[in-house]
């Protein structure tokens, strides 16, 4: 189902970023405090570094046998999200609502590059449920920051161990200097989530190059532009609305009002300089459940390349 163009990748300046980025570190913090909001996708975070010397540990070896390519970043990273109501203040259920859950995986991700291409493959082994410490995480950042404490996540989904596969392919459609238009498809499969996706991406600005193998100017000192990601998605199963079919929960949403379809916008700003870069997105995503409310977060996201 995946397709790739492959090609000879070109050495040039801009290889130094790409060689870069393989020895780096990088942090991710979501919270809906910046939309406004404190409700379902709620805060996340992820820390992630890219080492050449995981290529040794057995799930990239793994994940680089499903498929290889010209240029390969290891990565390992550890991620919790903590997700809740569009109410943290009510004492009883509400059957129209989605419940409180957490989720937390440490992740092996190997990222395949080839002419304009770029497969991303990853396995989640992790958690979900209160293991996952989404009740302690938001309690303690409420606590700290002077917000209400919030009410109900004994309701929260039930423990259960997780295991998730994840591809993601991005091919070029146009690049250029100034303007870049990818597109994306993918899917994931396993115990927290089934579903698969496609979208398209824009990137605008002054830029280093987003694949191998283009003949573009030396190495940006600095880099300034935005990012514009639109994507469809199909849902088959989402455990953080459903929980996990073993195990009962005192509170989830039947399958029945799962929305299928469901479509999100990413928009973002970039700033880099040498080795260290910032950026700032603004996501945006429809209902995903019958009833419920369209949804926007914000996330801050810092890279520093060693």
């Amino acid at each position: 189902m995946l397709i790739t163009l492959v090609g000879e990748a070109q050495h040039n300046g801009s290889d130094v970023m790409l060689e870069n980025d393989k020895r780096s570190f990088h942090y991710t913090y979501d919270n809906d405090l910046f939309a406004g909001s404190d409700r379902y996708y709620t805060q996340g975070s992820i820390a992630e570094i890219r080492h050449p010397a995981l290529s040794k540990w057995p799930l990239s070896k793994l994940l680089h046998r499903i498929a290889g390519g010209n240029d390969m970043t290891y990565c390992l990273s550890f991620r919790q999200d903590v997700f809740t109501p569009k109410s943290i203040r009510n004492k009883t259920l509400d059957s129209t609502d989605r419940p409180y859950a957490g989720t937390f995986f440490f992740s092996q991700k190997v990222i395949s590059n080839w002419f304009w291409s770029k497969l991303t493959k990853s396995v989640d082994i992790g958690c979900i449920g209160p293991a996952a410490l989404g009740e302690e995480m938001q309690k303690f950042i409420h606590k700290h920051t002077g917000n209400q404490e919030p009410i109900g996540w004994e309701n929260q989904v039930s423990n259960s161990f997780a295991v998730n596969l994840n591809i993601w392919l991005e091919q070029g459609l146009y690049l250029s200097k100034w303007f870049d238009l990818v597109m994306e498809a993918g899917g994931k499969g396993g115990i927290t989530n089934v579903n698969g996706a496609a979208g398209l991406m824009i990137r605008a600005g002054k830029k280093a190059e987003y694949f191998p193998g283009l003949t573009m100017p030396s190495q940006q000192k600095w880099e300034c532009y935005a990012t514009v990601n639109g994507t469809g998605s199909y849902v088959f199963h989402n455990a953080v609305l459903q929980g996990v079919p073993w195990k009962n929960s005192i509170y989830v949403l039947t399958r029945d009002r799962l929305v299928r379809f469901v479509y999100k916008l990413d928009a973002g700003l970039t700033f880099s300089v040498k080795d260290v870069s910032l950026t700032y997105t603004q996501s945006f995503l429809t209902p995903e459940f019958k009833g419920g409310w369209h949804h926007s977060w914000g996330g801050c996201n810092i890279v520093y390349r060693f």
